[in-house]
This record gives C-alpha cells, sequence and structure tokens, in this order.
C-alpha cells in the first residue's frame, strides 16, 4: 500500500476489528473533504484529499505492525507527534487504542476531535512543540513520529522529548524518507532526482526551476539506516529493527552478491523500530 511514508507491508493480521474500519474511512473521508472546502482548496484539492485519506490507510498498517511486535492495541496509549490532519491517530483510535495528537500546526484539531466523537471514539489533539512536550513523561506505550524528525531543527532534543514520554519497555515508530530511495521523485517538492543534489541546493531549485514549495523547512535527510540509528542513541532508544525496503526488493536478493545486496538494503527502510529499556 502507497503511503506517505512509502510502502508499508506487514506479513500479520489485524485482530477482530472494534469498529467498522471501512465506515470509519468513508466518514473521515467526509471529513477531510468538508475541511479542505472550508480551507478554500481548489487546484490542489484532489492532491490535498489523497495525501490526508492516506494518512489513515498508513494508520492501519501501523496498527498491523504494533500487533506483530505483540502490543495489545486496545490496551495502548498512543501519541503521534507530528499527527497532521489526524489520520494514522484516527486508524489507531478506532483499534482501540487511547489516542493523542500534538502537531505545531492546528489542523482543524477541534472540529477532528468532534468527528471522532459521533464515530464513537475518542482522541485528544492540540498544538505544541515537539521539542517541548506538554505531557507527562512515561505516559505512553507506542509514540509515533511520521515523516516528521526530517523537519526538526534540533532532532537531538526532539528524539530525547519521545523517549521521555515513552513508558518504560515502550517503542516509538519512525518513519522519515530515505535520501536514495527517493531519488526518482522526492516526497516534499516532488522534483525528479532532487536527493541526487546537494542538500542546499533543493529548495532553490525547486522553487525557481519548478516552481515548486514546500512550507515547511527539511533539515536533514538521511542516507543509510546506520546514520539514521545513530541519532537514537543519546537518548537511550535502543534501535530494534527497521523494516526493509518493499518486498519488490527481493529479486535483486537472488542476482546480487549478498555484500552488495545488504548496502543497497541498508539505504532504505519503511519504519524505524525504537526501543525504551524496561529498567528506564
Amino acid at each position: 500500500m502507497v503511503t506517505h511514508a512509502g510502502i508499508i507491508e506487514a506479513e500479520v493480521h489485524m485482530k477482530v476489528d472494534k469498529v467498522d474500519m471501512r465506515a470509519v474511512r468513508e466518514a473521515f473521508g467526509e471529513f477531510l473533504l468538508e475541511c479542505i472546502e472550508k480551507e478554500g482548496l481548489k487546484r490542489s484539492a484532489k492532491a490535498a484529499y489523497a495525501w490526508r485519506i492516506s494518512r489513515f490507510d498508513n494508520g492501519m498498517q501501523l496498527v498491523k505492525l504494533a500487533e506483530s511486535l505483540g502490543y495489545d492495541i486496545s490496551r495502548c496509549k498512543v501519541l503521534d507527534v507530528g499527527c497532521a490532519f489526524g489520520g494514522d491517530l484516527l486508524a489507531f483510535a478506532a483499534a482501540g487504542a487511547k489516542s493523542c495528537g500534538i502537531d505545531i500546526i492546528d489542523h482543524h484539531f477541534k472540529e477532528l476531535q468532534n468527528f471522532v466523537s459521533r464515530q464513537g471514539l475518542k482522541v485528544d489533539a492540540f498544538t505544541a512543540d515537539g521539542e517541548s512536550l506538554p505531557v507527562p513523561s512515561n505516559s505512553f506505550d507506542l509514540v509515533l513520529s511520521l515523516d516528521v524528525i526530517e523537519h526538526t531543527k534540533n532532532t537531538g532534543s526532539f528524539i530525547s522529548e519521545l523517549a521521555r514520554v515513552m513508558k518504560p519497555g515502550g517503542s516509538a515508530l519512525i518513519t522519515t524518507p530515505a535520501r536514495w530511495k527517493y531519488l526518482g521523485r522526492d516526497p516534499h517538492f516532488q522534483v525528479p532526482l532532487l536527493h541526487a543534489l546537494p542538500q542546499p541546493l533543493w529548495k532553490p531549485i525547486a522553487t525557481r526551476l519548478w516552481h515548486r514549495d514546500y512550507r515547511y523547512p527539511v533539515y536533514r535527510i538521511y542516507k543509510n539506516v546506520s546514520e539514521l540509528t545513530g541519532v537514537f542513541m543519546p537518548a537511550g532508544l535502543v534501535v530494534q529493527a527497521a523494516t526493509p525496503w518493499s518486498r519488490k526488493m527481493a529479486w535483486l536478493q537472488q542476482i546480487l552478491p549478498r555484500r552488495m545486496f545488504n548496502a543497497i538494503q541498508d539505504r532504505g527502510w519503511e519504519v524505524l523500530i525504537a526501543h525504551k529499556s524496561a529498567e528506564n
């Protein structure tokens, strides 16, 4: 399933749904269309809707991933830092989690909470800076940070905050674009081969030559899993696993030497799973 974070494929099955996920998705889609109409979007309305609804689809896949790690979602408290319009957050709530979302921008949060309430569910969503989360320490079983860390100026402080609010033994599910994975078309400016160039050139080329803009600054794109996992160590988080590229890469394993294949594999990932020690 293609989402804002790429393709997340988990060979696991969800437990019996507590609600009708299709009905929730359909209702969420109608809610998003209402928001888009209020925003006055015209040319970009179709793209805005596709991205926002994809977050719910992505959230359902993350629910599967969390369950494969042994989490009973109905017993989990989940925090989505950088929740945007709440799609991933809603998917976890529909699966039974106590869900809370935070974003630096208010993406119709009052309307979102009213909508979710009408579905017989509950989420909390409010604005806050991810580098200074206004929530107690050791509060959440699962913390989500989906395509956010590349936008953080002080990534160390941001990750330290994620670690602080996680319960001992909890996990963070992290996505961020892999630099080489998006050579064809980067996920922010949608410009071909942009990531092959030095990072200081990305915005000037995208805005001046392609007339594309992206209002959220991108401070860093990581080259490989090793580089990415290194930023979690100072916060005391251990990278338990990084789900690899899509199974579409599997055919290369049959024709390439192991070392070469592993080097390619290291340069792409879908979801990083960072674990907090139960002793913390």
